[in-house]
Order: C-alpha cells, then sequence, then structure tokens
C-alpha cells in the first residue's frame, strides 16, 4: 500500500496515511517524513496532522524544523504553532533565521506573530535580547524603522514582547511608536497596553 501511494494523486495519498496512522503508526511516521517536501499544500497538512501525534519527540521536532521551510505559509504556521508549546530551546535559532531571510520576500503577519510566541515560549531571555534588537538595534539610525524587512521584524519582536516584563521592554516599544507608521503605531500601542493589563511594565 505504502509503495503505491507514492503514486496516488495528492488525495487518494492523503487518505491512505489517515488510514493507515492507527493500525500502523510508526510504519506512517517514516512514510510521512519521506513527504515533508511534497508539492501539494494538502500532502504537508497531513503529514503534520500524522506528525503532531507521534510519540519520537526528537525526530517529530527536527522534521517539524524542516517545514519551517515550506513554500506554504498555512504550513509554516501550523508547525509554528505546534513549536510554540512543544518545541525545545533548539527552536529558537531556526525561527529566528526563518524570520529574518522572509521579513523582505512577503512574510505574513500571522507567521510573524505565531514566530514572535515561538522564540519567546522557548528562550525567553535570548528572545527579549533578540526582539528588543529588531525594534532597536544597537547603533542604527532613526530611519531603521523603514528599511525593508523591518517592519516583519518589529511585528514579530512586538508579538513576542508582549508577554516579556520589564520596563524597558515598555522603554524600546515607545521608541518605535515615534518613529513609525501609522499601523505600527497602533500595533504598538495595543501591546503597551496588553502588557499594562498583565502587569508586565515594571522591572527590567
Amino acid at each position: 500500500v505504502f509503495e503505491r501511494m507514492h503514486r496516488e494523486s495528492s488525495g487518494v495519498l492523503c487518505d491512505i496515511l489517515r488510514a493507515t496512522s492507527r493500525a500502523l503508526p510508526g510504519k506512517v511516521l517514516g512514510e510521512a517524513i519521506q513527504l515533508v517536501d511534497h508539492g501539494s499544500l494538502e500532502v504537508q497538512l497531513e503529514v503534520l496532522w500524522v506528525l503532531e501525534r507521534a510519540d519520537d519527540e526528537s525526530l517529530v521536532e527536527e522534521t517539524m524544523i524542516r517545514m519551517l521551510n515550506s513554500g506554504f505559509a498555512e504550513v509554516r504556521i501550523r508547525v509554528l504553532e505546534f513549536l510554540r508549546d512543544y518545541g525545545s530551546e533548539a527552536v529558537f535559532a531556526v525561527t529566528q533565521q526563518m524570520v529574518e531571510r522572509l521579513s523582505t520576500r512577503g512574510i505574513s503577519d500571522r507567521e510573524c506573530e505565531a514566530a514572535g510566541t515561538v522564540m519567546v515560549a522557548v528562550s525567553p531571555e535570548e528572545a527579549k535580547r533578540t526582539l528588543m534588537q529588531w525594534i532597536k538595534p544597537p547603533g542604527m539610525f532613526k530611519r531603521w524603522v523603514e528599511m525593508p524587512g523591518a517592519q516583519a521584524l518589529q511585528r514579530t519582536a512586538l508579538s513576542g514582547l508582549v508577554s516579556v516584563p520589564g520596563k524597558d521592554v515598555d522603554k524600546v516599544i515607545r521608541w518605535m511608536s515615534e518613529r513609525c507608521g501609522e499601523q505600527m503605531y497602533q500595533l504598538c500601542m495595543k501591546t503597551l497596553v496588553q502588557r499594562r493589563k498583565e502587569g508586565l511594565s515594571s522591572g527590567g
């Protein structure tokens, strides 16, 4: 069945994976991993379905990290949502690299938001340093906020920093709010309000 599966249409392939996942979970995981680069969104989402239910945590994380290179934003978002809840500290660097790589290539707002929460979830201290520098790089001139790719980094940063305590975080968000466009200004204000509600605007 598995040998034939690779010659079938995407829909049939997905049906076979789903149907055999309970009877042969170990075998299905191996077959699913072979399909992570499949050209069909439907198949990649089915691969994720299998991975999310597998027991081999290290293999699942390793495969999920590979899928951050997917050509489908929907897949990348699903991967990020999974890694936010189950990822190890090793996820931090690859998430950072993904955002930096896609920042000038049309990364979606949802990806930015998911990536920011992942970075804080798996490595809070490192995330705080990195995300604050994405808003205000050391020694960077004030026009940074308008450079190509900067807005994606800023949106990612705000999504993560919304849950990070410290007056220093508020300070850097206010710095950006005085230099950015209307859309990002509104996001800065929303982030600051949320931080105050959560009691995170102190210390640091």
